[in-house]
């Protein structure tokens, strides 16, 4: 590929004054091309491109080009199609910048969940099938079983739809089980369709016909034309799902997190209890604060096992180790912060 391409890409993320992120991607989608460049996505602190790859072609020349020039690589690691090393080998290659290795189809989730969550109240007892047993397919039917909906799941084989339901339905706790579907024609009435195929128009007029709300188009081509054409004619909404917000809230994570790792630590205040930073497991009554050089915050009291104290016993421990402590003007500082925050 011509490297102006890529110096023109690196130009437009630098341009935002943001953490610049050269995504890698492979794509089990059987509409999308050999290779392709993603539009920018945009977040508030960061920018980035997607190059979404079948093959190793173009690979060694991407990283070469963006290695040391940007903030981070995010290497997907699920495989999809017959690239299925691209992290491991772009992991070899790359020498200089942060690498971060991140699961896309955990966006559609996340996006899809919180969609249904704006949509509806609850779901309660809806009716709602799935469409697909790959990775987005079968985590559907995991949130929405455990949302309490009525989820009937449908793939291209009988006896591997019938197996995956009967695995789910081994541990997932939830107030139906789910049920396996053999064939559309046999389908009953439901309330939302989701199609979560590779790519493949798989809800077709019929099922069209036997939705009454709303149908979900989260694999990108999976409702026929035929079905666009009578689902708009009844008017039954078709939703392609975005990932975008899933993007977004992985993003904001993985900021906040990074940012609770550069303050991470651990400074002695008495002879038995210290404060710590969240993430760090404390010892019953040590103090957790948003930063010890200079805590602004004190959001608990540890129980010395992984939780934290209930208000009254924390109060306890606060007043006890307040006095205990040799530095008075950190002592002076965690009192005001903490007994500030109670009233």
């Amino acid at each position: 590929m011509d490297k102006d391409k890529y110096q023109n890409i690196l130009d437009e993320l630098g341009q935002r004054n943001k953490k610049t992120i050269v995504s890698l991607s492979t794509t089990a989608n059987i509409n999308n091309k050999e290779f392709i460049i993603s539009s920018i996505r945009e977040t508030e602190k960061s920018v980035a491109v997607n190059f979404i790859l079948r093959n190793n072609q173009f690979l060694d020349e991407i990283i070469n080009f963006f290695d040391g020039k940007i903030d981070y690589f995010l290497l997907d690691t699920e495989i999809k199609n017959e690239l299925n090393n691209l992290a491991e080998s772009a992991i070899e290659i790359i020498k200089k910048t942060k690498v971060i290795t991140y699961k896309p189809n955990d966006f559609t989730i996340a996006s899809l969940d919180t969609f249904l969550s704006v949509k509806y109240a609850h779901l309660f007892d809806k009716k709602i099938l799935v469409i697909g047993t790959g990775n987005i397919g079968i985590k559907s039917a995991i949130m929405l079983s455990e949302k309490s909906a009525k989820v009937y799941l449908l793939g291209r084989s009988k006896e591997k739809t019938a197996q995956i339901v009967e695995s789910l339905n081994q541990f997932i706790r939830a107030k139906h089980k789910i049920l396996a579907i053999t064939q559309l024609n046999e389908q009953i009435s439901v309330d939302i369709t989701i199609g979560c195929s590779n790519g493949t128009p798989v809800i077709d007029l019929e099922q069209v016909s036997k939705t009454k709300e709303l149908i979900i188009d989260a694999g990108n081509g999976t409702v026929s034309e035929k079905a666009i054409a009578y689902a708009n004619k009844m008017n039954i909404p078709i939703m392609v799902l975005s990932s975008t917000p899933g993007y977004i809230g992985f993003i904001e994570n993985l900021e906040k997190t990074e940012q609770m790792q550069s303050v991470s630590g651990r400074i002695r205040i008495t002879t038995e209890n210290y404060i710590i930073t969240p993430g760090l497991l404390g010892a019953k009554g040590d103090i957790l604060v948003d930063n010890t050089q200079n805590p602004q915050k004190i959001l608990a009291v540890c129980d010395g096992k992984g939780d934290v104290l209930y208000q009254q016993d924390a109060n306890e421990y606060i007043e006890k180790i307040i006095k205990k402590m040799d530095n008075k003007e950190l002592a002076n500082q965690i009192e005001k912060i903490y007994f500030k925050k109670l009233i």
